[in-house]
C-alpha cells in the first residue's frame, strides 16, 4: 500500500521510493569525495580526471534507480565541476573557451548516459517481469488442467494465485449482483464494474483506486472476479 504508478505501468511502493533516495544519496556522495578528493593537490587528479571520474556515480544511479536520480546526480556533478574545479573556483563562472567545452561536454556526457543507462534498466526489468509471468502463466494452466469439475477449479486457482499474491477472494455474479459480497461499498462497486466491463478496477487501477483490493475479471462476460488485497496487488 503507499505506492504510485511509475511512467511503465509499474507499481512503485515506498520501498522502492525509499531505496531510490538512498542511492540516491550515495551517488552524490561519491561526486562530492571525487570532488573533495581533486581539490588535494598533492594527489594531482586534475579537472579533465575528475569529469571522467563523475561519470561512474551517475552511471550507476540512473541503472539502479532511475532516470530521474541520474538526471539529479548529473546536475550536482555539473555544479561541482563548476564551481570548485573550473577556474575562477568558487563561482559559478567559466574562464575561457577550454573550460567552456569541458563544461558543456560533462553535462551532455552525464544526461546522456543517465537516460541510457535508465532505459537498459527499464528494458532489462520488463524483459524479467515478462518471463515470470510467462512462466506462472504456464504453471497456472498446467495446474487447471487437472481439475475435474467447477469447484475444484475454483479451489485449485485460488490456492495458485494465494501462494503467489497472499489471500485472494473469489467474488461471484450472483453475489455482485444481490449486494451480499460482504465487501466496503466502494470494494464492491469496483467489483461490479469489474464485472460489467471485463476490466481491472480498484486499487491501483484508474477506476476507484481508493478501494481495499485490486478486481479482475476472469474472463470477458464472465461470472467471476478476482479480488487482490492493495498490499498484494502492489506486487502483483
Amino acid at each position: 500500500p503507499g505506492g504510485r504508478t511509475g511512467r511503465t505501468g509499474r507499481i512503485v511502493t515506498r520501498a522502492d521510493q525509499w531505496a531510490a533516495f538512498v542511492r540516491a544519496v550515495l551517488a552524490l556522495t561519491a561526486i562530492a569525495l571525487i570532488t573533495a578528493t581533486t581539490l588535494v593537490e598533492a594527489l594531482k587528479i586534475g579537472p579533465a580526471a575528475a569529469g571522467l571520474l563523475y561519470l561512474l556515480p551517475v552511471l550507476w544511479v540512473s541503472a539502479q534507480a532511475g532516470l530521474s536520480a541520474g538526471l539529479a546526480s548529473a546536475g550536482f556533478a555539473a555544479f561541482c565541476y563548476n564551481f570548485f574545479l573550473l577556474e575562477p573556483h568558487f563561482t559559478l563562472r567559466i574562464h575561457g573557451p577550454g573550460d567552456a567545452v569541458a563544461f558543456m561536454v560533462l553535462v551532455v556526457v552525464a544526461v546522456v548516459t543517465s537516460r541510457l543507462a535508465s532505459g537498459l534498466r527499464t528494458r532489462e526489468r520488463e524483459a524479467r517481469e515478462r518471463a515470470e509471468a510467462s512462466a506462472a502463466e504456464a504453471d497456472f494452466v498446467a495446474l487447471l488442467a487437472k481439475a475435474r469439475d467447477r469447484d475444484a477449479l475454483d479451489a485449485m486457482a485460488l490456492d495458485f494465485l494465494a501462494l503467489r499474491y497472499g489471500d485472494v477472494l473469489l467474488v461471484r455474479r450472483e453475489d455482485i449482483e444481490s449486494k451480499r459480497t460482504g465487501l466496503a461499498p466502494i470494494d464492491a462497486a469496483a467489483a461490479a464494474w469489474a464485472l460489467h466491463n471485463g476490466e481491472h478496477s480498484g486499487h491501483a487501477s484508474e477506476v476507484m483506486p481508493s478501494a481495499d483490493y485490486a478486481f479482475v475479471a476472469l474472463s470477458p462476460g464472465g461470472d467471476d472476479v478476482l479480488a487482490l488485497p492493495a498490499g498484494e496487488s502492489a506486487g502483483a
